[in-house]
């Protein structure tokens, strides 16, 4: 992972992955059906995973990076359905990415840190 994580407030990068995971079997081995995960690629080669972990969360339908100081440039967010069970079609989900530069912005673009580099948020793209 890329390093940089922080509790809850202040500023940085946050981006949250959340959905409605359809019911699971009585007595099942683990209660999540859907399975999504969300990764958070960075400038160097950085990289975060879902909840802090060193693979993809497979146990959660909430998941969250957060990055305390974001480097300037390209961040790519990518929320991949590594186990979508087809019999309850398609897995709709909700994708937070804000920033505590930006917090209550009306612009797509906020300055940070020296120099007044920018974040440029938001920017989705669907890759099949």
């Amino acid at each position: 992972g890329g390093g940089g994580e922080q509790p809850a407030g202040g500023a940085g990068l946050r981006v949250s992955l959340v959905w409605t995971d359809p019911p699971g079997q009585p007595g099942a081995a683990r209660a999540l059906v859907n399975n999504l995960d969300l990764r958070v690629e960075g400038p160097n080669n950085q990289v975060w995973l879902g909840n802090g972990g060193t693979g993809p969360d497979q146990i959660n339908n909430v998941e969250t990076v957060r990055v305390a100081q974001p480097t300037p440039g390209t961040y790519r967010i990518i929320v991949q359905g590594s186990a979508v069970n087809a019999t309850f079609g398609a897995q709709p989900f909700a994708l937070l990415a804000t920033s505590g530069q930006n917090s209550g912005a009306s612009l797509d673009t906020a300055p940070i840190g020296p120099g007044q580099q920018r974040i440029y948020l938001p920017m989705i793209r669907r890759v099949r």
